[in-house]
C-alpha cells in the first residue's frame, strides 16, 4: 500500500516538474527571441540597410561612369593621333611610324571593347539601382502604418517586460547613431564621386567638341579685313621695345589689346596696379632683409636670390598670385595636330592682365614676364 502511494506521489511530482520545466523553457525561448532582436524595430533596420545599399550602388554607378568617360577620352585622343599620322604621305612612312600606327589601332580596339563592356555593366547596374530604389520607397511608404499598428505596440510591450530592457534600448540607440554616421559617410563619398564624374564629363564634352571636322572651324579673316590699328600697334610696339628702359609690362599689355579675354583691359589702370604691388613688395622685402643678413647661407649667400624669393612669396601670399588651377591648363596641349583652341583661346592665360584681374591666375607664358615687371 505504501509502495503504491509512493509511486503515485513520485509520478505526480515528476509531472509537476515536467510542466514547470516546460514553462521555464518556453519563457526562456521567448525572452531569447526578443533579446536577440535587441528590442530594435526590424522594419526600421531594414529601411536603414536599404538606404545604405542605395547610396553605395549610386556611388558604384558614378565610379563606373567616371571610368567610362576616362576610356572614351583615351579613345578620342588615340583616334586623333591616328588621324594625324594618316596625314603623312604613304611613300614617306617609316617602319617606326607603321609600328606606331599598328599599336594605335590595337589600343583603339581594346578601348572600344572596354567601353562596350562598361556600358553593358552600367545597364545592369542601373536596373539593380532602380529595383533597390523601388524596394526602399515601398518600405518607407509602409513604415508609418507599421508604427501605428497594434502589432508594433505589442512588440514594444513584449520587449519592456523583460530585464535589462532600458540597457538594451540604449545600446540600440547608440547602434542607430553609428548606422546614421556610416550612412552620412557613404553619402559624402557618393557626392565626391558625382563631382569627379561631372568634371570628367565636362572634359569629355570639350574633347568631343574639339574633335569636330576642321570645316566647322571659322576661317581666318583675309588680310584686307584687318584693322589698320593693328598694324599701327605693331609699329608702336617695335618702337617702344627699341627705347631705353622700356616697360616690359606696358609692352605685354599693349600686345594683349584686341584679343579674346582682353575686352575690358585698361592698360593705364593695370600699370598702376602693378606699380602698387611692386611698391608693396619692396617695402616687405626691405623689412625682412635682416633675415638674409643674419643667415645668408640659408639663401645661397645671394641677396638677389633672397629678394626674388621674397617677391614670389609676397605675390603669392598677399595677392594670391598662382598658376592656373584648371587641370587642362596645367597639362597643356599634348595631342598631335590638335584643333582644340581652348588652350590659347583666352589672353588672360597668356598675358599679365590675367594676374592682376579675376582670380590672379597665370601660366608659363605670363608669370615670368609678370615677375620681371614687378622686379
Amino acid at each position: 500500500m505504501r509502495s503504491v502511494r509512493f509511486f503515485k506521489t513520485f509520478l505526480l511530482a515528476g509531472l509537476c516538474l515536467m510542466l514547470t520545466a516546460s514553462s521555464v523553457c518556453a519563457q526562456f525561448n521567448h525572452r531569447m527571441t526578443v533579446e536577440e532582436s535587441s528590442y530594435a524595430d526590424p522594419d526600421g533596420r531594414e529601411i536603414m540597410a536599404y538606404r545604405k545599399k542605395l547610396v553605395r550602388e549610386e556611388k558604384g554607378i558614378a565610379d563606373q561612369q567616371f571610368i567610362l568617360c576616362e576610356f572614351e577620352i583615351r579613345a578620342l585622343k588615340a583616334k586623333r593621333n591616328l588621324e594625324a599620322l594618316a596625314l603623312t604621305p604613304v611613300d614617306t612612312f617609316t617602319p617606326q611610324q607603321r609600328e606606331l600606327t599598328s599599336k594605335m589601332v590595337g589600343e583603339i580596339n581594346a578601348l572600344e571593347n572596354h567601353i562596350a563592356a562598361l556600358k553593358r555593366s552600367l545597364a545592369s547596374g542601373n536596373w539593380l539601382l532602380e529595383e533597390t530604389r523601388r524596394q526602399l520607397e515601398l518600405r518607407e511608404k509602409r513604415y508609418p502604418e507599421w508604427l501605428n499598428s497594434a502589432g508594433y505596440q505589442q512588440w514594444v510591450s513584449d520587449g519592456n517586460r523583460f530585464p535589462n530592457a532600458s540597457r538594451r534600448r540604449e545600446q540600440d540607440r547608440k547602434s542607430h547613431e553609428h548606422e546614421v554616421s556610416f550612412l552620412a559617410w557613404d553619402e559624402r563619398e557618393k557626392q565626391t564621386a558625382v563631382k569627379n564624374l561631372s568634371l570628367m564629363q565636362a572634359e569629355l564634352e570639350d574633347m568631343r567638341r574639339s574633335s569636330q571636322p576642321q570645316s566647322q572651324i571659322p576661317p581666318l579673316p583675309v588680310v584686307s579685313d584687318f584693322d589698320m590699328g593693328e598694324l599701327k600697334l605693331c609699329e608702336m610696339l617695335e618702337k617702344k621695345a627699341s627705347e631705353k628702359n622700356c616697360d616690359i609690362a606696358e609692352l605685354n599689355l599693349l600686345a594683349a589689346k584686341g584679343l579674346p579675354g582682353a575686352e575690358k583691359l585698361d592698360v593705364e589702370k593695370t600699370l598702376k596696379t602693378i606699380d602698387q604691388w611692386a611698391a608693396w613688395v619692396k617695402r616687405e622685402t626691405d623689412r625682412s632683409l635682416h633675415k638674409y643678413r643674419e643667415a645668408p647661407g640659408e639663401y645661397s649667400n645671394s641677396e638677389s636670390y633672397f629678394r626674388i624669393l621674397m617677391m614670389i612669396c609676397i605675390l603669392q601670399e598677399d595677392f594670391k598670385v598662382c598658376y592656373n588651377k584648371d587641370p587642362k591648363m596645367r597639362a597643356g596641349p599634348t595631342e598631335l595636330f590638335s584643333n582644340d583652341l581652348t588652350y590659347f583661346g583666352n589672353s588672360q592665360d597668356l598675358f599679365i592682365h590675367g594676374l592682376t584681374e579675376g582670380e590672379h591666375q597665370g601660366t608659363c607664358s605670363s608669370l615670368p614676364v609678370f615677375y620681371v615687371a614687378i622686379g
